[in-house]
């Protein structure tokens, strides 16, 4: 999921002008710090769009700080290859200059739509 989310959000990216374009700071915080050191998520966000930010930190810290939007995860099941699932759901929070959420988006919003409500969101007289 992550994959297609990210790729959807480099392409709304894409459809903003530069101007709107350099307003805009994308987040990915993990829900796997065992296996996402700063080098590996840095590694995996260029693959959407240089300019993305990955945070990592310790499972605790993580958790705590996805509460507040929401978000849970947690270590999923066993696979045959030894590895591990990691549950989570897979909501997009925008976050305005003032902290506040004022829109949520899904995996399945379309680079459209996210871009238009990017636009919209920027366009708001700042408080």
């Amino acid at each position: 999921m992550c994959q297609m989310v990210l790729a959807n959000i480099a392409n709304a990216l894409a459809r903003l002008d530069d101007a709107d374009r350099d307003r805009v700071q994308v987040l990915f915080v993990t829900t796997d710090p065992a296996r996402d050191d700063v080098a590996t998520l840095r590694t995996y966000l260029e693959r959407f769009d240089p300019g993305f930010v990955g945070i990592t930190g310790d499972l605790a810290s993580l958790q705590t700080a996805a509460q507040s939007f929401h978000v849970y995860f947690e270590e999923g099941v066993q696979l045959a290859s030894g590895g591990y699932d990691v549950t989570h759901n897979d909501q997009v929070n925008a976050v305005d200059a003032d902290d506040t959420v004022p829109m949520l988006w899904m995996r399945d919003t379309s680079p459209h739509d996210l871009a238009v409500d990017i636009a919209t969101l920027l366009s708001r007289p700042a408080s």
